[in-house]
């Protein structure tokens, strides 16, 4: 069951307890609350003021309580939320430092001090300049408590940083592979049982017995898994590579977002974290402050069922919004919901009556590839992606646009012989698309079908993968590039509604083809090389966006996110590499994807052939599997 309401959440609350019966039904409680800053907050030409303005714009929601006032506004709604939670529940209240501290002791009073669990401070924003006397505020906090003793808990996991691989592992075998040691003893002796008995001809130091049994530990010595000291002193073996990652702490690095759609609109990952954590598939999810929609989304996505409220009309637009760009796949169902206003007019939110955001088309998904930074792998991962999703298990109907005038991505899907034979025929490429208006001698003054410019690349009786070439010639477009911008989206306007995916494989450059390609794609994906200057080209892309948005407010696409690809180890420099890419990234919210994909010598060799990766012999298994995680976390991404 998912539940949008629109009006006071004093009423919807008490709607949930008395008409739904939903008392201890709701396993995680994530509030975002007015933090009584005196003010209003409003919407102006699309854009959020994060800041207190009532003198422009329309007001999205009213922050007039303050002091005692606010804090019992507060408290009586966390008492309705105190019967819904079940008895596993958990609730996150995200609140600032100049109010925090009077909440936390009325929280203590409703959940009992016994079940607060974590004050959590959010790191969100950069540092500031500000000229007044204290420290500057880069920080708020989240409130965090249980209902009863044994909530929900699925362990998170951070992914270490190069710094702390080089000071939590700072030994290396023969191999390479950093690791360090940790005793094989633990505190208490026990007189009987198989962790008191001698291993190697020696006993537990006196107050301490084995970590497991003595097979396990002669086991380990077999295999290399204990280092033994000068001295004697057995030691256990862990290495980097095998550790998932470290326990999260209560300091979060999760900025707010550059560009919100409404005023005060949170991280969408501080959401996923909070949501993995402290629920489960199934479990029932509730913001009666929802704003944009945030935490439904991320809800949404994660299959769980949620409920959400807000009594600002800008906020229930904003989050239809973003939840109409949630498509169903195999793991993620396509969000339907109860609509209900407190005058008690309801209606259900079918995929039919859901809301489009402008820009973005329901025939195909259109994805664009791009990094202002070259030498990372961009033609090579569009040509496998078209691949993969071309094959089984998706099947599906791609149209690759090559863009770049190197023509990389074109001869990897045709073969290098076949894109000659193109060429040398004078047969229609994407060049064409932009020079339809110009005189060429020799060709036909007809006028141009953009049908003619598409190659077949794969044909089966389900899916396949079409292709509108490039060629070396496309550079001189951007001589006299005025008035050319739109002319592909005009071509793929005419040709989209046989496909289910668009791939465009753009220049590392700033062009007039950078703009046609934005004009057309629903979504960038932004490939990045884990390596030294891996992040020169993201401010110039994000720069780039920003122009274009300027130009074209109403056709901006969305930033999927990055993903690291050719990675070849997890060097110092490779983990540091990724550590800076992933800091510009929370800086301009921009989603890493989870799946990476490694380098491999197979690559090259299959674009040689014209060749999918995981059609070759010769490519290992790995990778080959490693590729196709990263094809069902775009797909699930994108809803394909």
């Amino acid at each position: 069951m998912n539940l949008l309401i629109e009006g006071d959440n004093i009423a919807g609350l008490s709607y949930l307890l008395q008409e739904r019966k939903l008392q201890e039904k709701i396993d995680l409680v994530y509030i975002d609350p007015p933090f009584a800053t005196g003010g209003n907050f409003t919407i102006t030409e699309d854009r959020a003021a994060t800041v207190s303005n009532s003198k422009r714009g329309s007001v999205a929601y009213s922050d007039r309580l303050v002091g005692s006032e606010f804090v019992e506004f507060l408290r009586q709604r966390l008492l309705l939320l105190r019967e819904l939670l079940s008895a596993s529940g958990s609730i996150y209240l995200h609140t600032d430092y100049k109010i925090g501290h009077y909440i936390k002791a009325m929280m203590d009073e409703v959940f009992g001090m016994d079940n607060f669990r974590n004050d959590i401070t959010r790191v969100k924003c950069n540092p500031k300049n500000f000229k007044r006397t204290g420290y500057g505020n880069v920080k708020d906090l989240i409130l965090f408590y249980s209902k009863a003793s044994h909530p929900i808990w699925n362990e998170p996991q951070e992914k270490y940083s190069a710094s702390d691989i080089e000071r939590l592992f700072p030994k290396t075998d023969q191999r390479g592979r950093r690791y360090t040691t940790v005793p094989i003893h633990a505190p208490g002796e026990t007189e009987r049982g198989k962790s008191n008995q001698p291993f190697r001809g020696m006993m537990p130091p006196k107050g301490r017995h084995w970590r497991t049994d003595v097979e396990t530990l002669e086991r380990w010595d077999r295999d290399g898994l204990i280092e033994w000291s000068a001295t004697g002193n057995p030691r256990k073996v862990v290495f980097a590579d095998e550790k998932e990652g470290k326990r999260v702490q209560d300091i979060w690095d999760y900025k707010d977002p550059p560009y919100p759609v409404y005023p005060t609109e949170k991280n969408a990952d501080l959401l996923d974290l909070i949501i993995r954590t402290s629920s489960n598939p199934g479990s029932m999810i509730l913001d009666c402050f929802c704003g944009s929609g945030t935490t439904l989304k991320a809800a949404q996505r994660l299959n769980r069922n949620w409920i959400g409220m807000d009594q600002s009309e800008h906020a229930i637009r904003a989050t239809t919004t973003k939840l109409s760009v949630v498509e169903d796949d195999l793991f993620t169902q396509k969000p339907e919901c109860e609509f209900i206003r407190l005058d008690g007019d309801s209606s259900i939110l079918t995929p039919k009556t859901r809301r489009t955001p402008q820009g973005m088309n329901e025939m195909a998904h259109k994805i664009a590839l791009i990094n202002m930074k070259g030498g990372v792998g961009k033609s090579t991962l569009a040509a496998n992606l078209a691949w993969e999703m071309a094959t089984s298990p998706w099947k599906k109907q791609v149209l690759v646009i090559d863009l770049d005038p190197q023509f990389n991505c074109s001869q990897y899907l045709l073969g290098a012989s076949r894109m000659e034979e193109i060429v040398s025929e004078g047969q229609p490429t994407v060049w064409d698309v932009f020079e339809q208006f110009t005189t060429v001698p020799g060709r036909p003054s007809a006028p141009f079908e953009p049908d003619n410019a598409v190659v077949k690349v794969y044909t089966p009786q389900d899916g396949g993968i079409d292709l509108i070439p490039a060629q070396l010639e496309l550079s001189q477009t951007l001589r006299n590039p005025t008035g050319k911008e739109e002319l592909l989206k005009q071509a793929v306007e005419q040709l989209e509604s046989r496909y289910d995916l668009i791939v465009i494989d753009c220049a590392p450059t700033d062009s007039m083809l950078t703009t046609a390609a934005y004009l057309v794609a629903d979504y960038i994906l932004i490939p990045v090389r884990p390596e030294f200057l891996a992040t020169i080209g993201l401010p110039l892309l994000e720069k780039s966006l920003e122009g274009f948005a300027s130009r074209y407010p109403d056709e901006r696409p969305e930033v999927l996110g990055i993903v690291f690809n050719a990675n070849s180890d997890y060097s110092p420099e490779e983990l540091r590499s990724r550590d800076e890419v992933r800091r510009v990234a929370r800086q301009s919210d921009w989603p890493v994807f989870n799946a990476e994909v490694a380098y491999s010598r197979s690559f090259p060799r299959s674009a040689r052939e014209g060749t999918p990766i995981f059609w070759t012999s010769y490519a290992r298994t790995r990778t080959k599997e490693n590729f196709r995680a990263f094809a069902r976390e775009f797909s699930r991404s994108i809803g394909l």
